[in-house]
């Protein structure tokens, strides 16, 4: 006699593939996964349809914006020139950039 397999719904397994599930439910899942192909494709079918992945598999990477350089003579030189509390002026580990507020 053989014992029946039951296969998780297609929602089920949609919820496993986008991390939905508890950890013992994702366990029970991705066990039976590992041995079932036909819901191993399910799972890759699944992912080819969400709207997300896909857009994140089309997405390019930007060119950086050279006004960004972090290393340009701007913003070598400080932008703040106010009375600057003696303590903060010559600290070691602060750089006053600029006013932020004032109360």
């Amino acid at each position: 006699m053989h014992k029946q397999i039951t296969h998780p719904s297609q929602k089920q397994l949609s919820a496993y593939n986008r991390g939905l599930l508890s950890p013992d439910e994702a366990v029970a899942i991705e066990t039976h996964v590992s041995d079932c192909e036909p819901c191993c494709e399910t799972i890759v079918g699944l992912s080819s349809e969400d709207t997300f992945v896909g857009l994140l598999k089309e997405a390019r990477q930007l060119p950086v914006d050279q006004t960004l350089d972090h290393h340009s003579q701007a913003s070598q030189t400080p932008s703040y020139y106010g009375d600057i509390p003696p303590e903060l002026d010559e600290h070691p580990r602060y750089e006053i950039v600029r006013l932020i507020g004032k109360g």
